[in-house]
């Protein structure tokens, strides 16, 4: 809604005087996007509150931080969900690397489904897998992107056991045969 239609909604629900204090219905309106449904639960909010200034605005901090995360949450699963099988199944093999990778690391989680290692062309076109290009290998690494992580975390899957020893014994070829470094070290470790 217009912010004049959600001041409206808000005389109308009977926001108490906090909301009305200084550039708090402003903060209110942009935080819920002008989400009249969520202005009933913050009226309710800010009347449980009671006037306690610094809980109000830690209540109101918290409001935006939460429509963030839903909005970011919600491009995620949209993301996800249009993903074919192969992006899927190697999407929630990547949580078994916490470092970039190059794509013989990938591959290495996707040799029992080699489909799998087709998907990510299309996991970095849609942004859930950042590239970067590390000079001292002098090629290409990949690593899960830290928002995707956390969401697929939150999902509650868990990454497979053979997967986690497939990463390890590829940290481990590297540390062997590619960089007997204290980071690769510390990355095996």
């Amino acid at each position: 809604s217009s912010y004049g239609d959600f001041v409206q909604m808000a005389l109308a629900q009977g926001a108490p005087a906090a909301f009305w204090d200084g550039d708090r219905r402003r903060r209110i309106y942009a935080a819920l996007r002008g989400n009249g449904r969520g202005l009933g639960f913050v009226v309710a909010n800010l009347r449980d509150l009671g006037g306690d200034a610094a809980a109000e605005s830690a209540f109101l901090d918290a409001l935006a931080r939460a429509a963030d995360d839903l909005r970011a949450n919600m491009a995620i699963a949209a993301l996800v969900a249009r993903l074919g099988a192969a992006g899927r199944a190697l999407l929630g093999r990547l949580p078994a690397y916490d470092t970039p990778v190059p794509v013989e690391g990938v591959r290495k989680l996707a040799l029992d489904r080699p489909d799998a290692a087709a998907g990510l062309p299309r996991l970095v076109d849609a942004s859930l897998v950042e590239q970067y290009t590390d000079p001292e290998r002098q090629t290409t690494v990949y690593q899960l992107s830290p928002l995707v992580a956390g969401w697929l975390a939150g999902q509650g899957e868990a990454v497979a056991p053979a997967v986690l020893a497939a990463a390890a014994a590829y940290q481990q070829w590297v540390y062997d045969y590619e960089r007997r470094t204290l980071d690769q070290a510390i990355v095996l470790h």
